[in-house]
């Protein structure tokens, strides 16, 4: 029994840590869309459609 509690604490341990990754992912992700929102569109580096 003991082990099967040791394992389900790791278990939960390592979501934690993904949930976390992805949390910090999102706000990096967000972050770097509204620098790009707030810069000037003229000095944006944007492919050109043809």
């Amino acid at each position: 029994m003991a082990a099967l509690n040791d394992l389900e604490q790791r278990n939960q341990a390592v979501m934690r840590q993904w949930h976390m990754r992805i949390e910090r992912a999102e706000y990096d992700c967000a972050l770097a869309k509204r620098r790009y929102e707030e810069v000037d569109p003229s000095n944006r580096l944007v492919a050109a459609k043809p």
